[in-house]
Protein backbone atom coordinates (compact mmCIF):
# COMPACT_ATOMS: atom_id res chain seq x y z
CA UNK A 1 0.00 0.00 0.00
CA UNK A 2 3.17 2.32 0.55
CA UNK A 3 4.11 2.13 -2.98
CA UNK A 4 0.61 2.48 -4.03
CA UNK A 5 0.95 5.69 -2.20
CA UNK A 6 4.37 6.80 -3.38
CA UNK A 7 3.78 6.45 -7.19
CA UNK A 8 0.07 8.18 -6.59
CA UNK A 9 1.72 11.37 -4.87
CA UNK A 10 4.49 11.21 -7.75
CA UNK A 11 1.55 11.23 -10.52
CA UNK A 12 -0.35 14.31 -8.71
CA UNK A 13 3.00 16.42 -8.24
CA UNK A 14 3.63 15.86 -12.03
CA UNK A 15 0.08 17.07 -13.02
CA UNK A 16 0.39 19.76 -11.03
CA UNK A 17 3.91 20.12 -12.62
CA UNK A 18 2.36 20.07 -15.85
CA UNK A 19 -1.21 21.98 -15.58
CA UNK A 20 -0.60 24.61 -13.38
CA UNK A 21 3.56 25.48 -12.29
CA UNK A 22 4.77 25.28 -15.67
CA UNK A 23 2.27 28.52 -16.39
CA UNK A 24 3.95 30.30 -13.45
CA UNK A 25 6.86 31.84 -14.24
CA UNK A 26 9.57 34.93 -13.51
CA UNK A 27 11.46 35.95 -16.55
CA UNK A 28 12.40 32.19 -17.88
CA UNK A 29 12.54 30.63 -14.46
CA UNK A 30 9.97 27.84 -13.55
CA UNK A 31 9.21 25.90 -10.37
CA UNK A 32 10.34 22.57 -10.80
CA UNK A 33 7.86 20.44 -8.75
CA UNK A 34 9.26 16.74 -9.07
CA UNK A 35 13.03 17.94 -8.35
CA UNK A 36 11.47 19.54 -4.75
CA UNK A 37 9.66 16.29 -3.93
CA UNK A 38 12.48 14.32 -4.42
CA UNK A 39 14.06 15.93 -2.33
CA UNK A 40 11.34 16.70 0.43
CA UNK A 41 10.67 12.70 0.04
CA UNK A 42 14.60 11.59 1.05
CA UNK A 43 14.21 14.34 4.08
CA UNK A 44 11.76 12.56 5.80
CA UNK A 45 12.80 11.24 8.64
CA UNK A 46 11.70 7.50 8.34
CA UNK A 47 12.04 7.01 4.62
CA UNK A 48 13.59 3.82 3.04
CA UNK A 49 15.94 3.29 0.85
CA UNK A 50 13.55 1.06 -1.42
CA UNK A 51 10.92 4.16 -1.34
CA UNK A 52 13.04 6.53 -2.10
CA UNK A 53 14.29 4.37 -5.45
CA UNK A 54 10.84 3.92 -6.05
CA UNK A 55 10.06 7.62 -6.28
CA UNK A 56 13.13 8.30 -8.43
CA UNK A 57 12.38 5.52 -10.51
CA UNK A 58 8.42 7.27 -10.96
CA UNK A 59 9.77 10.79 -11.08
CA UNK A 60 12.56 9.85 -14.14
CA UNK A 61 9.84 7.68 -15.84
CA UNK A 62 7.36 10.51 -15.94
CA UNK A 63 10.44 13.18 -16.55
CA UNK A 64 11.35 10.58 -19.22
CA UNK A 65 7.75 11.15 -21.27
CA UNK A 66 7.52 15.19 -20.47
CA UNK A 67 10.98 16.56 -20.50
CA UNK A 68 12.86 17.66 -23.01
CA UNK A 69 16.22 16.76 -21.58
CA UNK A 70 18.20 13.74 -22.40
CA UNK A 71 17.20 11.04 -20.59
CA UNK A 72 21.00 9.75 -19.74
CA UNK A 73 21.27 13.41 -17.81
CA UNK A 74 17.84 13.20 -16.01
CA UNK A 75 19.07 9.47 -14.88
CA UNK A 76 22.68 10.75 -13.78
CA UNK A 77 21.05 14.49 -11.71
CA UNK A 78 18.52 12.39 -9.91
CA UNK A 79 20.67 9.15 -9.02
CA UNK A 80 23.53 12.46 -7.53
CA UNK A 81 20.79 13.82 -5.83
CA UNK A 82 19.17 10.90 -3.99
CA UNK A 83 22.62 9.46 -3.21
CA UNK A 84 24.30 13.22 -1.67
CA UNK A 85 20.73 13.71 0.01
CA UNK A 86 20.47 10.89 1.37
CA UNK A 87 24.17 10.67 2.86
CA UNK A 88 24.08 14.02 4.07
CA UNK A 89 20.70 13.44 5.87
CA UNK A 90 21.96 10.47 7.78
CA UNK A 91 25.32 12.09 8.16
CA UNK A 92 25.03 15.59 8.85
CA UNK A 93 21.47 16.75 8.84
CA UNK A 94 19.73 18.99 11.99
CA UNK A 95 17.27 20.88 10.50
CA UNK A 96 15.33 19.27 7.70
CA UNK A 97 13.87 22.67 6.37
CA UNK A 98 17.09 24.66 6.29
CA UNK A 99 18.48 21.46 4.32
CA UNK A 100 15.41 21.26 2.19
CA UNK A 101 16.24 25.43 1.03
CA UNK A 102 19.93 24.61 0.87
CA UNK A 103 19.55 21.38 -1.61
CA UNK A 104 16.61 23.12 -3.66
CA UNK A 105 19.32 25.93 -4.60
CA UNK A 106 22.03 24.05 -4.64
CA UNK A 107 20.59 21.55 -6.84
CA UNK A 108 18.83 23.83 -8.77
CA UNK A 109 21.88 25.84 -10.00
CA UNK A 110 23.54 22.76 -10.74
CA UNK A 111 21.00 21.48 -12.98
CA UNK A 112 20.24 24.46 -15.09
CA UNK A 113 23.69 25.30 -15.05
CA UNK A 114 24.36 21.61 -16.37
CA UNK A 115 21.49 21.49 -18.63
CA UNK A 116 22.79 25.28 -20.17
CA UNK A 117 26.21 23.51 -20.97
CA UNK A 118 24.02 20.57 -22.34
CA UNK A 119 22.83 23.41 -24.98
CA UNK A 120 25.69 24.85 -25.89
CA UNK A 121 27.20 21.83 -26.80
CA UNK A 122 24.72 21.25 -28.94
CA UNK A 123 25.11 24.51 -30.89
CA UNK A 124 22.73 26.56 -29.26
CA UNK A 125 23.81 30.17 -29.44
CA UNK A 126 23.22 31.68 -26.03
CA UNK A 127 25.18 33.67 -23.66
CA UNK A 128 26.33 32.10 -20.44
CA UNK A 129 25.52 35.42 -18.27
CA UNK A 130 21.89 36.01 -19.82
CA UNK A 131 21.16 32.21 -18.91
CA UNK A 132 22.27 33.13 -15.47
CA UNK A 133 19.78 36.09 -15.07
CA UNK A 134 17.24 34.79 -17.26
CA UNK A 135 16.56 31.26 -16.18
CA UNK A 136 18.77 30.34 -13.36
CA UNK A 137 18.30 32.70 -10.72
CA UNK A 138 14.64 33.36 -10.78
CA UNK A 139 14.03 29.33 -10.93
CA UNK A 140 16.40 29.49 -8.08
CA UNK A 141 13.84 31.65 -6.07
CA UNK A 142 10.67 30.21 -7.16
CA UNK A 143 12.17 26.68 -6.28
CA UNK A 144 12.89 28.26 -2.91
CA UNK A 145 9.39 29.86 -2.23
CA UNK A 146 7.88 26.15 -3.41
CA UNK A 147 10.66 24.23 -1.01
CA UNK A 148 9.00 24.75 2.37
CA UNK A 149 5.32 24.09 1.55
CA UNK A 150 6.82 21.09 -0.58
CA UNK A 151 8.49 19.73 2.53
CA UNK A 152 5.76 20.26 4.81
CA UNK A 153 3.41 18.61 1.68
CA UNK A 154 5.90 15.61 1.82
CA UNK A 155 5.77 15.30 5.79
CA UNK A 156 1.92 14.75 5.91
CA UNK A 157 2.25 12.12 3.28
CA UNK A 158 4.89 10.70 5.15
CA UNK A 159 2.70 10.60 8.11
CA UNK A 160 -0.59 8.33 6.21
CA UNK A 161 2.37 6.16 4.61
CA UNK A 162 4.28 5.47 7.66
CA UNK A 163 1.89 5.80 10.55
CA UNK A 164 2.57 5.85 13.85
CA UNK A 165 2.11 3.22 16.20
CA UNK A 166 -0.56 4.78 17.68
CA UNK A 167 -2.29 5.59 14.46
CA UNK A 168 -2.57 1.74 13.68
Amino acid sequence: MRKVFIILFVMIISMLQLGIFSHIQVLSGKIDLIMLGVIAWILQKKTEVLDIVIYILISLLILFFISAEPILLLIVFYGVIGFLTYWLKNNFQQIPIVSMLIFTAIFTFVHLTIFGLYLQLLGTNIETKSVFQIVILPSILLNLIAAIPMFLLTNELQHIVYPMVEEV
